[in-house]
């Protein structure tokens, strides 16, 4: 125990940051119903300033330029690395554990030849919480 302290005083040992447990539900509208989706590529991210102006430009972009700015943000998400990253189950459930961090943007989007513009997203907070849902939305407008 002794030991532990002196190591955890002296940054020899780092304390463990604590994990928080993402889970999470897809849905689309279908029919005027709203569904669960399967196959959902999700990825967590910290929120950042980047990552905000890009789906920013996606949600306000015109008819013109939204694949353009669509094509950027999954770009993005693609290149960068994130927390953590699933595929949300038959029943568009999904659940992953991230380390440590505070506000978290989930985007998920799945490829798609009858909407190439599938996306949805959500932000947490995890602070001080062992455990966050999330419900990406790709019905909302």
């Amino acid at each position: 125990m002794l030991l532990a302290v002196f190591l955890l005083s002296t940054g020899f040992l780092a304390a463990a940051e604590p994990s928080v447990t993402v889970q999470g539900v897809t849905l689309d509208c279908i029919g005027g119903k709203r569904l669960r989706t399967a196959g959902v590529e999700v990825f967590v991210f910290p929120k950042s300033a980047l990552l905000t102006r890009l789906m920013d430009n996606v949600t306000q972009a015109t008819d013109a330029t939204v694949l353009e700015r669509f094509n950027d943000l999954i770009a993005y998400v693609k290149k960068t690395t994130a927390l953590a990253h699933a595929r949300t189950d038959r029943s568009g459930n999904f659940i992953v554990r991230v380390t440590g961090h505070g506000r978290l943007v989930i985007i998920g989007y799945l490829e798609t030849e009858d909407d190439p513009l599938y996306w949805m997203h959500a932000e947490t907070d995890t602070s001080n919480r062992s455990t966050v849902a999330a419900t990406l939305d790709h019905c909302r407008p």
